[in-house]
């Protein structure tokens, strides 16, 4: 099937048909994430379905936006193993966020048919030499 990131049925149906979703389009567009999640939704215990949701590091920025310290160390470390729920519990107001939420909400139940991970690739820091972005947070 050919579609794009707003034809919410189309994605739905194929996500009901999938085995495993692998959501790499925007990390941003929370419709399709809707859809996508709605579609895992119908699978069953005995027919489960893996979710990989790339995200953002920027995810992780949120308190730097908020203090507007640019440029700043930020001495706090993450931990996704021994502290995971600090990870997939961050404001509602850090990038990326509300796509995340509707991931980890589909997958909230640890016995349920949704296996969700959300992949953050890294930032690449420095000062940028090409025609866009010429900073890094």
């Amino acid at each position: 099937m050919i579609g794009d990131l707003t034809d919410a049925k189309l994605l739905e149906e194929e996500a009901k048909r999938a085995d495993i979703i692998l959501n790499f389009a925007d990390s941003d567009h929370a419709p399709s994430a809707t859809a996508l999640a709605k579609g895992a939704l119908a699978h069953s215990v005995d027919r489960p379905i893996f979710v990989i949701h790339t995200s953002g590091t920027g995810i992780l920025t949120w308190k730097t936006v908020e203090s507007r310290t640019f440029g700043k160390l930020e001495d706090k470390v993450y931990d996704d193993w021994e502290h995971i729920k600090e990870v997939t519990s961050l404001p509602d107001n850090a990038a990326h966020r509300n796509v995340d939420k509707i991931f980890l909400e589909a997958g909230k139940n640890e016995s349920g048919p949704v296996h969700t991970a959300i992949v953050c690739p890294p930032t690449i820091y420095g000062v940028g030499r090409g025609p866009g972005n010429k900073r890094s947070q």
